[in-house]
């Protein structure tokens, strides 16, 4: 049995979000399991940015289509920047989205430089980032294996809300490193 602790930063503050004003939660990625693990915890419906190759795959692909997520063809710029217009729209209806700035699952657990262009969709949505920190997924299972180690505990952080409305230009041009050094201070 895996076991799933859900700590909040400022709990007061999650409660008192509106979803209107576009919510955008940041999250490392360590595995497979980091998408059930924050449907779980965060206990509210959320949908995800994800690797267009993620529409074929059998379970995910039907799940994810219901649950408004984005896939993205990275491969495509122009697709992307289609994508990520489709996903503001979809965070400013009042659809809370889910990205992972680093692009992939983690090799070693360990977490990597996050994408700048990654933030666009928080950035074009004018709304909230909330840090997310994924610790012990990576134990559970790892990136390439299909073996799922059961009997391990599993860490979400859910951080501090970022109200980009109230955002100093120069934070936000360092936005992803501060994200990062957020989110990898929870771990």
């Amino acid at each position: 049995q895996i076991t799933l602790e859900v700590v909040y930063v400022d709990k007061m503050a999650i409660d008192q979000l509106n979803l209107d004003d576009g919510i955008v939660f940041v999250s490392n990625h360590q595995s497979n399991i980091d998408i059930p693990a924050i449907v779980v915890g965060l206990n509210m419906p959320v949908g995800f940015v994800a690797k267009k190759e993620m529409e074929s795959w059998p379970f995910y692909s039907t799940w994810m289509k219901l649950s408004n997520c984005i896939f993205l063809d990275r491969s495509n710029p122009r697709e992307g920047i289609k994508s990520i217009k489709k996903a503001v729209n979809i965070v400013k209806d009042g659809y809370p989205t889910v990205i992972f700035p680093e692009g992939e699952r983690s090799i070693d657990g360990k977490v990597k430089k996050f994408k700048k262009g990654s933030f666009k969709l928080a950035l074009d949505a004018d709304g909230i980032i909330i840090p997310l920190t994924i610790d012990g997924t990576f134990s559970v299972q790892k990136r390439g294996e299909k073996k799922i180690n059961s009997k391990k505990k599993v860490k979400l952080t859910v951080g501090k809300p970022l109200k980009l409305k109230e955002m100093d230009k120069n934070l936000k041009n360092t936005l992803s490193d501060y994200v990062q050094k957020t989110i990898e201070s929870k771990m």
